[in-house]
């Protein structure tokens, strides 16, 4: 859930170079910024979604 939050946080800042940093890879990270959209969670203006729905990324 760690990592999957600080991606989260990363591309909420604007970070576009996540893939080089080693947490996630291309295709992953590709589904994540997907369901982020989907959720909402890609918005800096709502609180990061708690673990329980995180959870159902995993």
């Amino acid at each position: 859930m760690f990592t999957i939050r600080q991606i989260l946080v990363r591309m909420r800042q604007g970070d576009v170079v996540i893939t080089r940093s080693g947490l996630m890879g291309r295709k992953k990270l590709g589904a994540l910024r997907q369901q982020a959209a989907t959720h909402g969670w890609s918005d800096p203006q709502q609180p990061l979604p708690d673990d329980g729905e995180l959870a159902v990324l995993q």
